[in-house]
């Protein structure tokens, strides 16, 4: 579970919405979080496993989103 995700579950309850517009607005703020936060996994990811593949390799890229898959279930 992400960072992100962990602060979303804990929100659930504490936050009281009065109106669908401002509940949409918060799930796409928290969307935009955890892409922020995925790209974020990828840039480090990427600089940290640069030196064994190419970056435009897409094996190289497959292999990132089989990391993230495995490591936050997702």
């Amino acid at each position: 579970m992400t960072a992100v995700e962990k602060l979303e579950l804990s929100l659930l309850g504490l936050i009281y919405f009065d109106s669908e517009e401002l509940r949409a607005k918060y799930k796409k703020s928290i969307e935009k979080a955890k892409e922020n936060e995925k790209q974020q996994h990828k840039q480090t990811w990427l600089e940290s496993t640069s030196q064994f593949a190419n970056e435009s390799d897409m094996l190289y890229k497959k292999d990132f989103e089989q990391y993230y898959k495995e490591k936050f279930n997702k």
